[in-house]
């Protein structure tokens, strides 16, 4: 009888897991660029990697689910899960406790929880489940997998240390919190946060190449953050060229001078529409550590918005 409730434990654990990767994939895959500019929010990939891995994960995670349910490498594939679950995880911690982030896009489009607690639960549920799983069903000894997720766990948190360390001791430029007058800006003035950015079509080609995805994924994922380019040259060809070459798109203001102070461009300016400036870089270098810097802020803004409405 013992033995009869174990494989039925055992039927239920594989049958439960591999449903949920299944539909964690497929929630990713039918939101694919939400969960793209997740991915690209943490600044670990280049941007032409960020949507080929966001598919790739996705049927990873779809075809691993369907490999469990059918029993196919059932010891690869369930080892290779527990691996992923803790990656996850951690991944998980970094982007709550250093980009401010909610929501970790698990479920894509199916199912989003914007609770951390939740999220960080879920994630512990599920290596308990397939830990327990892998026990139940004699893959590993429990030595031999006492010592594989000791080591997944402290290689883990080494990581993530050695990344939130880093990302700290980066000096991503000055930052101001006076004021600017917006008046140049006209009277439509319609959002209630403005990241704006200026600059020239004589700037560096690779840093207008680098940020102007992540500008337009800012753009277009923050609805209470609104982009606005500031284009200044009194070259309007110039101009327009560098607009056809870089793909903006968000709206580009041309001006022949800016009654901004700046030393460099390009510049991002972080600001309310009263012209509080919460974040302000010169001279931008277009880095990991500067992308994650410029979403935490934008993060922080929008958490306190959301804050003030409740």
């Amino acid at each position: 009888m013992a033995w009869f409730m174990i494989i039925k434990l055992s039927l239920v654990l594989r049958i439960v897991i591999g449903f949920i990767f299944v539909v964690s994939g497929f929630g990713k895959l039918i939101d694919v660029s939400k969960f793209a500019d997740i991915v690209e929010s943490y600044g670990f990939l280049p941007s032409f990697l960020v949507f080929p891995f966001s598919i790739s994960l996705s049927l990873l995670e779809i075809l691993c689910g369907v490999m469990l349910l059918l029993r196919i490498w059932i010891k690869f594939v369930s080892v290779f899960l527990l691996l992923l679950l803790f990656l996850f995880f951690f991944a998980l911690i970094y982007g709550f406790y250093y980009l401010d982030f909610d929501d970790c896009g698990c479920f894509g489009g199916i199912l989003s929880i914007g609770n951390r607690l939740v999220n960080l639960l879920k994630s512990v549920i599920l290596i308990v489940l397939v830990s327990l799983y892998i026990l139940i069903e004699g893959l590993y000894d429990f030595r031999t997998f006492f010592k594989f997720s000791v080591f997944i766990l402290l290689f883990s948190i080494l990581s993530i240390l050695a990344f939130g360390f880093n990302d700290s001791h980066v000096d991503y430029g000055d930052v101001d919190y006076g004021d600017i007058n917006l008046s140049f800006l006209g009277d439509k003035i319609d959002s209630s946060y403005y990241l704006l950015v200026i600059f020239s079509p004589f700037d560096c080609h690779s840093c207008l190449n680098l940020m102007v995805p992540v500008w337009n994924m800012i753009d277009s994922l923050y609805s209470g953050v609104k982009v606005l380019g500031i284009a200044y040259s009194r070259d309007e060809r110039s101009v327009n060229y560098v607009l056809d070459r870089y793909h903006f798109k968000f709206e580009v203001r041309k001006f022949n001078d800016i009654p901004i102070d700046f030393m460099m461009t390009p510049v991002e300016i972080l600001v309310d529409k009263f012209g509080k400036v919460y974040y302000k870089v010169e001279g931008i270098a277009p880095t990991k550590s500067h992308v994650k810097n410029l979403i935490r802020a934008i993060n922080k803004i929008t958490k306190q918005k959301m804050e003030v409405k409740i």
